[in-house]
């Protein structure tokens, strides 16, 4: 009976597996921070911020989060995409962001649409909604992404965010406590048996 018990209880650790490493969410981050010293080109130092990503991919939204500090007359934030951390690139992704010196801000974006698109960006797809997704997505996993707060006094950017995918470590974690379980169960079996 208690064989079948403990096998019972592992493939209901195992049978987690599957459920929880979906990669159903991706995540991004500005790992350094939103600075002006990632700004191309840096200038006297305003404000700073941090912010992150995560990705839905069945649902195609992309919700980010922001604090930031210093900053006044904020125009707009973008993802912009495709160029590594030493260069300018288009803008990928509009985010709306209210202006406020300091603050937070939530926003959810529909990657499904082509308002959520720079028009620029958009039309080197072709208008296609997919593939300019997809580019956006590997932008980001990639390092070629980042967050950029557009100002008054700094309408080309005033302090950027090179993105970063975070690897999703809970699969590990998950398989970790999947294999000290087996071999607790084991260790146990192993002790009763010679009861």
């Amino acid at each position: 009976m208690r064989k079948y018990l403990r096998l019972a209880a592992l493939s209901f650790v195992v049978g987690l597996l599957p459920a929880v490493t979906r990669a159903d969410i991706l995540e991004f981050r500005a790992l350094q921070g939103i600075t002006v010293d990632q700004e191309i080109p840096t200038h006297a130092p305003t404000g700073q911020g941090t912010g992150f990503s995560l990705y839905n991919t069945e649902t195609l939204i992309l919700f980010t989060a922001f604090t930031w500090d210093g900053l006044s007359d904020i125009t707009v934030a973008h993802v912009h995409c495709c160029s590594g951390p030493a260069a300018n690139g288009p803008v990928a992704v509009n985010l709306a962001i209210i202006d406020f010196p300091s603050g937070t801000d939530e926003i959810f974006t529909d990657l499904s649409l082509a308002a959520s698109y720079g028009a620029g960006f958009l039309a080197g797809f072709g208008g296609d909604v997919d593939l300019a997704r997809e580019a956006v997505l590997e932008g980001m996993s990639g390092g070629l992404a980042y967050y950029n707060f557009h100002t008054v006094d700094f309408p080309s950017g005033d302090i950027r965010g090179n993105i970063t995918q975070v690897p999703e470590p809970s699969s590990l974690g998950l398989l970790g406590l999947a294999l000290c379980a087996a071999g607790l169960l084991r260790r146990r079996g192993a002790g009763a048996s010679k009861a």
